[in-house]
């Protein structure tokens, strides 16, 4: 008996002790928009952290030679556990549903479509999961960078302007968004 309460207080006491740790960014649910900016400027990308208009945290960067924007996604307390990397390529001549067809069949881990105007937009979706978080989001920028080379290669792009902010709307009509393919 006397064995069990020390037991028992012994558990209650490492229970207290572990929750009084603080716990740290790298095991910590999520990242927040400052964290991230440190992770693009420690891998060399530039990254100017703003706001979306629901007041999550939202970042304008450069990769491959265009503006790509980072979303961040299911948000509590500042602290978002999944992002998004979206670029629009702004062509004179649009693009067409067979370029993205094509794409989208050979790639599996993103997803293009065309707005209105037939410019291809491409997103890059990823959940954080409970771990270092710069090390993670370092294998998922070079996937990332990637693909998006492929993309403007596919779509023709040829240093023209992208957009200024890209499309967070859905496909235009008459288009469609692809989503995951496996190829």
């Amino acid at each position: 008996m006397q064995m069990s309460r020390f037991v028992s207080r012994g558990v209650t006491a490492l229970l207290l002790v572990l929750l009084a740790l603080p716990a740290s960014a790298a095991t910590q649910a999520g990242i927040s928009g400052p964290e991230m900016v440190k992770i693009l400027q420690d891998e060399g990308y530039q990254a100017k952290l703003s706001a979306d208009a629901d007041g999550d945290p939202m970042i304008e960067s450069r990769m491959s030679g265009v503006t790509v924007y980072v979303y961040f996604y299911d948000c509590e307390a500042r602290r978002c556990e999944s992002l998004q990397f979206s670029v629009g390529l702004n062509l004179d001549n649009g693009s067409s549903p067979a370029v993205v067809n094509s794409f989208n069949s050979e790639f599996r881990y993103a997803r293009a479509y065309l707005d209105n105007e037939m410019d291809p937009f491409l997103k890059f979706d990823f959940e954080l999961p409970l771990a270092d978080h710069s090390q993670y989001v370092a294998s998922q920028l070079g996937t990332w960078e990637q693909l998006l080379g492929e993309f403007t290669v596919a779509t023709g792009f040829r240093g023209a302007d992208t957009r200024a902010q890209p499309d967070a709307g859905q496909p235009a009509a008459g288009s469609t968004a692809f989503g995951t393919l496996v190829p």
